[in-house]
């Protein structure tokens, strides 16, 4: 539909979308702008330089927030919020630990990304998967119906 506007409701944007090789056109969904601004507000709001707090209470609070965001916009294209929302936070995380640790620099090098998101515990939106759409198909989810057929052979 050329001219087809975008329908935006409270948190989520429809809009028609095409692939990247493809021309064909589907409606997709994915986070409105105005829900990724809020919250990168809100992640800002937590690492501020007066939150004295310790870093492990820190952590929780911030992974708890990420992880009810993305529950929340668990469909459709998250990759490009999710970008998006991953760098701000790494940004932010690195900001709030150098002025804490009063690292001398921007803090890239104490600091980098796999750090960040790995031994310090912070969550990676982008890392994060559906697992429990997944169901291994073992002996028992066999008999359930799991696998080719739910006639047993």
């Amino acid at each position: 539909m050329p001219g087809a506007s975008a329908l935006t409701s409270l948190a989520t944007r429809s809009a028609r979308t095409t692939t990247g090789r493809m021309a064909t056109g589907y409606l997709g969904a994915s986070p409105s702008k105005k829900s990724v601004l809020r919250l990168k507000a809100k992640v800002s709001d937590l690492l501020v330089p007066g939150n004295t707090s310790a870093w492990p209470e820190v952590r929780d609070r911030l992974n708890r927030l990420l992880r009810g965001w993305s529950a929340y916009f668990g469909y459709g294209t998250r990759l490009p919020a999710y970008r998006a929302i991953d760098n701000h936070v790494y940004d932010r995380v690195r900001h709030f630990l150098v002025r804490r640790h009063k690292v001398p620099s921007h803090g890239t090098n104490r600091f980098p990304r796999e750090t960040v998101f790995g031994a310090l515990g912070v969550l990676h939106l982008r890392r994060v998967r559906l697992d429990h759409r997944r169901v291994p198909c073992d002996e028992a989810s066999r008999k359930a119906g799991c696998g080719k057929s739910a006639r047993p052979v």
